[in-house]
Parts: C-alpha cells; structure tokens; sequence
C-alpha cells in the first residue's frame, strides 16, 4: 500500500479529472517535459513539502496498541497550464474556479483532518507583462499517520 501522502495525491488527482475531462485537457503527476498544446489545459498536482512533527503516544482504533502519532502538513501545488490566447486573465480565473469547486475544504473522504486553498498565482512575466500561460493553486494539507506505519492515516 502506498504512503498516505501519495493516497492523497492519488485521491486529488481523480477529483481533478472531472474539471480536465470537461476542459478536454489532462491531469499528470510531476511532469519532465512541456505539455503538448493538444493536452491543454493541464493539471499537474505534486508536493512540495511534507513537514512532520510528533503528536504524542495514542492507542490505535483499529489494534488497540499504543502508537505515536505524527501530524504532516503538507503542501500541494496544482500547476494549471493553458493556452491563454484570447483573455488569459479570465481564463486562468475560470480554470482555478473549476479546481477550486472540485477541491473544496475538505477531509478528503476521512483521508486527511482539512484540506484548504491557500494561495493562487497567475504566472505573469513581469518585463512584459504577458501571461505565461501557467498558475498555480496551493493547498495546505493536514493529515496524521502512526511512526512505522506510512501508510496507515491515523
């Protein structure tokens, strides 16, 4: 089974799908190479921090043994890219409002404690000020696992 951050990711992604098949674009973990136009819009979610700190010893719900808990915070990024031709502004706005109904405060189906919007970036060259068909949304994850045990939310 995978790490419960990579279920979360996993369950982020499928959310997402809903916004990219009526867009006709795509949802793609990290990416190495640019997006092909006919894949546009794209949606690429990936982490960027996972931050750990203990939370004491609890028992388990499911074992009953006593286990420490620990709470992540973790930071995920969707990376919208677009063609962005006619009014980028607008639709990068309509693309991130899609996004943002699809992932709402959430606990992500008892996966995580809060899921929330935290920032959003429309990505502009500043010389030019021309949009470069890019943004991202970023969002603050909390979920708690038991040491030892990765992929066990707790």
């Amino acid at each position: 089974m995978a790490h419960v951050r990579q279920q979360i990711l996993d369950k982020i992604r499928g959310r997402l799908q809903v916004v990219a098949t009526a867009t006709k674009g795509v949802v793609s973990p990290m990416r190495s190479t640019a997006v092909p136009e006919e894949e546009l819009p794209s949606f690429t979610v990936l982490y960027t921090s996972d931050q750990t700190s203990p939370d004491g010893v609890v028992y388990d719900d499911t074992t009953g043994d006593e286990r420490t808990r620990l709470n992540h915070r973790l930071t995920i990024n969707v990376v919208i890219h677009f063609k962005g031709r006619k009014d980028p502004a607008r639709e990068f706005d309509q693309l991130a409002a899609a996004v943002e109904t699809a992932l709402p405060p959430s606990t992500l189906d008892g996966l995580v404690i809060d899921m929330i919007l935290t920032s959003t970036d429309h990505f502009i060259d500043a010389g030019t000020a021309q949009s470069l068909g890019a943004g991202r949304m970023v969002f603050d994850v909390m979920y708690r696992t038991y040491a030892g045990l990765p992929e066990t939310p707790a």
